[in-house]
């Protein structure tokens, strides 16, 4: 009992498992889905490196020069041949906002575009800069380090010249993945760890790295290196203390007999004493797309869901002769504490994962 009590007064208790009630006979757990904002999408592909859309990203309040700050992924062909014959790659960018509805895309004149810095790209890597994580370290006391980025690139590739130049690459792409490591000392001004990447592996999926302080590591939550069979994915989880030197990842999460055959990614944050992660739901096998179930935990390793799966975040419809930009896929990261709301700032798509035609933009559902 007195364990229990112990528990029971330290800050906000979320009705979430069986730990504080006694009995759960003739009781029903629902998720409550946070509210997709009316003026969704907020942010869409409008600059001609953005030519498939914007999206995949991460986004802090930061307190000290209180601004919304967004690192985002844009989806850019390199060459183009046909639906067959197709290459991209994938770029970070930058955006900010006053009051996290209204974003700005700065010229910040670091990479060129097309001839021109005018544009708001910080990061494109050796092949591509996928972002996952953006952590703003306050202890950090290596000023060009306060920043830390963490994304997914592909090393061993040929030029992006080269590669306009033939047209394209056919068959097999050529090149081993890996996830990397950058600095900066502004979230703008990029720097990319000289011996990246800091794990081997594709882990192509939203990934998640926070600082864990019951743990006194960082964990990262990620697609494992190896898959149940062809491309199917699962929730792997490994532990760093320093960002550079990793654990080798273990699942954490598997599909049962109630959930698709794959689980695309896990964005993992924690809030009043539990971990909570954005559970991605992929129907490979049959719709090809992807909806949002809330996934907690107590440790961060052994995870339950409601035994209703109730979606958390589901997709937009379909109205009339259109769509809603969010009506064929979703993917969030983790959220931003504004007062008394997590703000979940997602990607729409309007197509599913397989249509390579799919466009998609970034929306905003709050939660209370």
């Amino acid at each position: 009992m007195e364990e229990r009590i112990a528990e029971m007064n330290t800050g906000k208790q979320l009705l979430v498992d069986d730990r504080m009630v006694e009995d759960i006979w003739n009781l029903r757990r629902e998720v409550t889905r946070p509210a997709k904002c009316l003026d969704n999408p907020l942010i869409v592909a409008d600059r001609p490196w953005e030519n498939k859309g914007v999206g995949g990203g991460v986004t802090i309040f930061d307190d000290e020069e209180n601004l919304f700050k967004m690192w985002y992924n844009v989806f850019h062909y390199v060459a183009w041949k046909d639906e067959e014959h197709h290459c991209y790659t994938y770029w970070t960018c930058y955006a900010e906002s006053q009051d996290g509805l209204n974003w700005n895309k700065p010229d910040l004149g670091i990479v060129e575009y097309e001839g021109s810095k005018q544009n708001n790209i910080v990061l494109q890597g050796q092949w591509w800069a996928t972002v996952g994580t953006v952590l703003k370290d306050r202890a950090e006391e290596d000023s060009a380090k306060r920043y830390k980025m963490i994304y997914t690139d592909v090393f061993e590739m040929p030029t992006r010249e080269e590669v306009a130049r033939n047209g394209g690459i056919d068959g097999e792409w050529p090149g081993r993945s890996g996830v990397c490591l950058a600095y900066s000392p502004d979230g703008i001004h990029w720097e990319s760890y000289e011996r990246n990447p800091v794990l081997e592996g594709e882990s192509d999926t939203t990934n998640c790295v926070f600082w864990d302080e019951t743990l006194g590591q960082y964990a990262f939550y990620m697609r494992p290196r190896i898959y149940a069979g062809h491309w199917k994915r699962r929730i792997a989880r490994a532990l760093s203390p320093d960002l550079l030197e990793w654990s080798d990842p273990h699942m954490v999460l598997v599909p049962d007999e109630l959930d698709p055959v794959e689980l695309y990614g896990m964005p993992v944050f924690q809030y009043e004493g539990y971990y909570f992660g954005l559970l991605q739901m992929y129907y490979s096998e049959s719709k090809a797309t992807i909806e949002i179930q809330l996934a907690f935990s107590r440790d961060g390793e052994n995870w339950d869901r409601l035994p209703t799966r109730d979606l958390f975040l589901g997709l937009g419809t379909q109205h009339g002769q259109g769509a809603d930009f969010d009506s064929g896929m979703v993917l969030a990261n983790t959220p931003v504490l504004v007062g008394d709301e997590l703000r979940f700032y997602y990607s729409g798509y309007k197509s599913t994962h397989t249509e390579f035609a799919n466009t998609y933009a970034i929306g905003l559902a709050v939660a209370k």
